[in-house]
Order: structure tokens, then sequence, then C-alpha cells
């Protein structure tokens, strides 16, 4: 059976004020029986909550098979700010915290960052906005 996706988008420009949220629901994400539970049928990023944040934001992530997984942060110009995840994962949602710290555990500056899902399924890359 599939379920009802909600997302909130707002623009945030380069000072940190952000736009009312718009509301876009998707219901054609499916979901396959894996055992007792449920696995989805494809690779997701499913949220940033919250986005923007301060200091913490908790990342969900769907993967449709068990494997290897990394789950990476990085800056703006593409440099790699934190490794989340990296190793083997089952099938299934997840949720993996971050603390807005570096590699180093330094606190990260306030600014865009990227959370880059990969798998054997694929990549994806979702923006989160660190505001202080």
């Amino acid at each position: 059976p599939g379920f009802e996706c909600y997302y909130l988008v707002a623009a945030v420009d380069a000072n940190g004020y952000t736009s009312g949220y718009s509301q876009r629901v998707y219901t054609d994400v499916q979901m396959t029986p894996v055992g007792d539970g449920y696995a989805p049928k494809v690779l997701a990023i499913t949220g940033v909550v919250p986005n923007p944040f301060n200091p913490m934001a908790n990342v969900k992530f769907d993967l449709p098979r068990s494997g290897k997984v990394q789950l990476s942060v990085f800056d703006l110009r593409g440099r790699l700010v934190r490794e989340l995840v990296s190793g083997q994962m089952e099938a299934g949602s997840h949720e993996v915290m971050w603390n807005g710290r570096d590699s180093r555990g330094q606190m990260s500056a306030t600014g865009v960052y990227f959370a880059r899902l990969s798998s054997a399924d694929g990549n994806k890359t979702v923006k989160m906005v660190l505001a202080k």
C-alpha cells in the first residue's frame, strides 16, 4: 500500500530570512512488505527535521534494500564536513542526528549544507540550513 508524504518548502536568503512555507503532498510513494514491517521501494531522504535547525537536525531516510550506505554532510563548496553513516544497514526507514559539528568536533558555521545519501541504489541529496 502507498502512503502520503508532506513536504514544507521555504525560500531562505543570504541573511537567513525565510519566506512562508508552501506545502506539497506526494502520494506516489509505495511500500513493500519485508518480514513483519515495510521497506520503501526507492532510496530517499525523507526529511530534515527541523530545517532550518540550530544546532541539531534529524536526517530521515529510506533504504529499499540492505547494503552499504553512506550519509555525509557537505558545505556549499562541496567539501566534506562530516560523515554521519558509513557501513552496512538494513532495508527500511532510518533517522540519524547531526549535531552541527564537523569531523574534528568544531561547531559548523551558519549557512547552507547538503546531506548526501549513497547506496547501491543511487545517490540522493537534500539541502539543510544551519541558522544561529
